[in-house]
């Protein structure tokens, strides 16, 4: 369930950024400043890697998976 609600929440920002792009384009086209679509682009896709880093979120990570199991580290006395 939580991986349908993260497909589903990732497709509807990135139906919505490319939105945003092409309203962003289409705009500066429109007003001839085609100069200034490098600077305006820049900002638009540093603003996404902003939002993008901090709904990754270390801290609710399971690293449990990592950790070495201490039975299976220690040698069992039928291998001896």
């Amino acid at each position: 369930m939580r991986t349908t609600q993260t497909i589903a929440r990732i497709l509807a920002f990135t139906s919505i950024a490319l939105t945003v792009y092409a309203v962003i384009s289409i705009l500066l086209n429109a007003a001839d400043a085609r100069d200034l679509g490098p600077i305006f682009k820049s900002i638009y896709f540093q603003i996404i890697g902003i939002i993008s880093y901090q709904a990754y979120r270390i801290d609710t990570m399971n690293f449990d998976v990592y950790r070495e199991d201490p039975v299976a580290a220690t040698p069992s006395s039928a291998t001896l």
